[in-house]
């Protein structure tokens, strides 16, 4: 994910862009972690995420709050 985002920011996506990586989604194991293109990579590490997962990126991530998803 540490390369993803830095080709993203240097292909000029804003650092502070919402990101959401989605650990075993939909199953009784999900886990959800958000930060920002910038600081993703190291709450990854930090909260050991592993696959399976999906890396959502953009201001959809916000909704999550919305909505109370989790």
């Amino acid at each position: 994910i540490d390369v993803i985002c830095k080709q993203l920011i240097a292909g000029g996506m804003d650092k502070k862009t919402p990101v959401a990586v989605i650990q075993n989604g939909t199953t009784s194991k999900q886990k959800m972690i958000t930060g920002t293109v910038s600081n993703i990579g190291s709450l990854v590490k930090k909260n050991k995420i592993i696959p399976p997962t999906n890396i959502i990126i953009g201001n959809v991530v916000d909704l999550s709050k919305t909505i109370g998803w989790k």
